[in-house]
């Protein structure tokens, strides 16, 4: 049976308010620590109730038994739960909540009502736990509050994993530019007329250098079969050789140096495996054949779509997928006022950036090239970036698209579609 917590809150909330007595609203506040809960009738009558837990099972557990025995005392018909996705610490609560209780409604509430709500309420600005969690519930007696993204198992995976390859690129770049700060400060002359993409070979050749003494003749055959020019191996070993010899303390350097290789080393390692697990989770899906075939897209652009949307089947439309990537825009209008429309930046900030590249690859492909010029060129500021996010935006209903029906992509119905934009 399909959990109350799965459907559009407002009609369920709005048909049980006609008997506002039978309905309790719950408002959470929710912390890194401590959540505080308090009850509301459906009627706007502030309860007693209150309820300090935490994000621990057995904690969640007597949660759980408090909203269960709230209902029986006030012998509630309906009861409506809601909290703020405030980071990461709202998921353990929601998921609970949502499995203990399939009878129960358990929804969010976007923290901009919340910080609006308390504004129009008292003049007094400060927050306090308890007076957030009344003004969730309050929010949610009103049925201002949606449904978290629903995601299945797969979409669960991939957000994991590409959480775990952001965390581990994120790592790859501070470690990479502590070994190029080492470098710098040491012996610039390592770096004299190499490109940064080749400082990756300078690194493990560095590495390898105060280990074992490595003739030349022998370092230079062995990286041969590489693909690398005997001249360029040479002067990279004669250069760093000359670096490392005129270093005052040579084993001080190289413990200094051996912490940030063995950083880099390790994120480096991580970052390929993580992308290895995305290749494999993506590549068993029957729809990624399809979505390949779309300019500009990869794995890593299906792996986000998948992660952002989760259940496709809780979206009826493109636009929805839209604001689920914060590509929606919105606009702020005050007398004579009118700010240009800017996106929403809500929802899933991975995809939307893996969309962002995925634009700017598609808009170099002769399918989409013709209209991002088109659209580029009646700019008079000459600014790509809102083209380049139109572009993303399309792609995403594309993918959309393909990811319902199952029908390939068709270059020539695209071309007509973005023709008469």
């Amino acid at each position: 049976m399909k959990a109350l917590s799965q459907y559009d809150p407002k009609p369920v909330i709005q048909t049980a308010l006609a008997h506002p007595a039978d309905v309790l609203s719950i408002g959470i506040d929710i912390a890194k620590d401590t959540h505080i809960a308090r009850v509301m009738r459906g009627t706007g009558e502030q309860l007693k109730g209150r309820l300090a837990f935490s994000s621990k099972p057995d904690s969640l557990a007597d949660c759980i038994t408090w909203l269960r025995a709230l209902k029986r005392t006030y012998r509630a018909k309906h009861m409506f739960i809601g909290m703020e996705p405030t980071g990461l610490y709202w998921l353990p609560v929601y998921n609970a909540l949502v499995d203990a209780l399939p009878t129960f409604g358990v929804w969010q509430v976007a923290p901009q009502a919340v910080a609006y709500s308390r504004r129009m309420q008292t003049s007094n600005f400060s927050k306090t736990d308890d007076r957030d969690a009344f003004l969730i519930a309050d929010l949610i007696r009103q049925g201002k509050c949606c449904r978290p993204i629903q995601h299945t198992v797969v979409s669960r995976h991939l957000k994991e994993q590409l959480r775990m390859l952001q965390h581990a690129e994120d790592a790859l770049i501070i470690w990479r530019r502590q070994l190029l700060t080492i470098l710098q400060r040491v012996m610039p002359e390592v770096l004299d007329g190499v490109k940064e993409a080749q400082a990756d070979s300078i690194f493990k050749f560095l590495n390898e250098l105060p280990m074992a003494d490595i003739p030349e003749a022998q370092w230079v055959s062995e990286r041969l079969k590489r693909g690398r020019s005997r001249a360029k191996l040479t002067a990279w070993y004669r250069r760093a050789t000359a670096a490392t010899s005129s270093i005052p303390d040579p084993d001080q350097w190289h413990k200094t140096w051996q912490l940030a290789w063995n950083g880099w080393a390790s994120a480096r390692t991580q970052t390929i495996y993580s992308k290895k697990l995305i290749d494999s989770s993506v590549a068993s899906h029957p729809i990624t054949p399809l979505l390949l075939s779309v300019p500009g897209v990869n794995i890593l652009t299906i792996a986000a779509f998948f992660a952002g949307t989760g259940d496709l089947s809780q979206f009826t439309y493109a636009r929805q997928v839209e604001k689920a990537f914060g590509f929606d825009l919105h606009r702020w209008q005050s007398g004579k006022m009118d700010a240009p429309p800017r996106i929403t930046k809500h929802g899933y900030a991975p995809a939307r950036k893996m969309f962002y590249m995925a634009a700017l690859s598609a808009s170099r492909s002769p399918v989409f090239k013709d209209w991002y010029q088109r659209r580029l060129a009646r700019r008079n500021d000459q600014k790509k970036l809102p083209v380049v996010i139109a572009l993303a935006s399309k792609l995403v209903r594309i993918c959309f698209k393909i990811a319902v029906t199952g029908v390939p992509f068709n270059e020539s119905l695209a071309i007509t579609a973005i023709t008469h934009e």
